[in-house]
């Protein structure tokens, strides 16, 4: 599922190219590989996410403005607001049934 996330080819190779090593190429080989997924699980947890939590979380918004719809209507902003999170649901489903 991170392969379906834009960029982040590109931040691997900074990653790969950040780490300076000498020695054996096994060594440099290893060493860099290292790093590399230090920083992917850095990325992991930081930037990308749990996409369970981000799917509850998504969901009950969007249902929480679906019942104000119903009882007393949105604003022009609760709506493009509902439209984006409705969208991001969708990448999220996306990505969690690559998952799978």
């Amino acid at each position: 599922m991170w392969l379906k996330v834009e960029g982040l080819a590109d931040l691997i190779k900074k990653w790969w190219e950040k780490e300076e090593v000498d020695g054996f190429a096994s060594f440099v080989i290893a060493r860099k590989l290292k790093v590399t997924k230090e920083e992917v699980k850095k990325w992991n947890k930081e930037v990308f996410g749990d996409i369970r939590f981000k799917k509850f979380n998504l969901l009950g918004s969007i249902n929480d403005l679906d019942a104000k719809e119903e009882s007393v209507g949105l604003s022009s902003e609760e709506i493009d607001r509902r439209r984006r999170e409705r969208e991001e649901l969708r990448r999220v489903l996306l990505l969690e049934e690559i998952s799978w």
